[in-house]
């Protein structure tokens, strides 16, 4: 695994709250995130010590008086006389009768079932179901960590050939660049910075994911997207893995022709 995919592992571990774990991988990585995280770690949960097996003689020596306990009791399930229920004729009877009931229950439960099915067949067929008001209207194949825009706040315009810069903090892990784009119209972005790993985030007005980019250059970003449609679309510009610890500072953004 790469160092980018090993972070990613130790990443999850860290929101399911598995820090061991994620202690164990991120001590493989030499790379000063991974000194940081470790860092954060020990913080929050620090490093158990391996327990010493307390009384390991002393159980021992009761191990013979255990098994002696057992072999005392299967001897004595032994000696049990084995004894046959009587049986008779209203017994029989009883049982039969049990077994018709249990009979009908059986046909009712899946008579009901079979008409609850018809009716659940006839409602689906009489509703239109609108799948993008389920499932909403961005592409299925796209899968978005939407903590990246929904923790980022507005910075304002950003223009072709004008480059710009910000600042990422724990108050403000991210921003929001917006960009008027002409339909056919290729663009590139690039975002850098002295401080920590970037991440850029391209989405459209409906805010579903055109594109999206951590590890282009070392820790520089970098997308390259042609729109189909004109409009207004969103250029998110964060810390990637902002979302478990902020190292935060400056970084430079621009955007120059395709």
């Amino acid at each position: 695994m790469s160092t980018k995919e090993r972070m990613t592992t130790a990443r999850d571990l860290i929101r399911e709250k598995q820090y061991d774990q994620a202690r164990a991988i991120l001590v493989t990585i030499d790379h000063p995130k991974a000194e940081e995280w470790l860092a954060k770690i020990d913080q929050i949960s620090p490093p158990k010590a391996n327990p010493i097996p307390q009384y390991e003689q002393k159980q021992q020596e009761h191990i013979p008086d255990w098994i002696s306990a057992i072999e005392q009791s299967e001897q004595a399930d032994d000696e049990l006389p084995f004894i046959t229920p009587p049986t008779n004729a209203a017994n029989q009877s009883s049982n039969n009768d049990i077994s018709m009931a249990a009979a009908i229950a059986i046909i009712g439960a899946v008579v009901a079932c079979g008409a609850m099915f018809i009716g659940a067949v006839w409602v689906f067929t009489q509703v239109d179901f609108n799948m993008d008001s389920i499932l909403g209207s961005c592409p299925r194949n796209v899968i978005a960590d939407t903590y990246y825009i929904e923790s980022a706040g507005p910075s304002g315009d950003i223009f072709v050939n004008q480059p710009t810069g910000g600042f990422i903090g724990d108050v403000q892990p991210g921003d929001i660049w917006n960009f008027q784009a002409e339909s056919g119209q290729t663009i590139v972005v690039n975002m850098t910075s002295n401080n920590f790993d970037t991440l850029l985030q391209l989405y459209d007005a409906d805010d579903c994911l055109l594109a999206e980019n951590d590890d282009f250059n070392g820790t520089d970003a970098r997308i390259r997207h042609t729109f189909s449609e004109g409009g207004t679309y969103k250029i998110v510009a964060a810390e990637w893995a902002s979302d478990i610890f902020v190292l935060g500072g400056e970084y430079q953004i621009s955007i120059t022709p395709g």
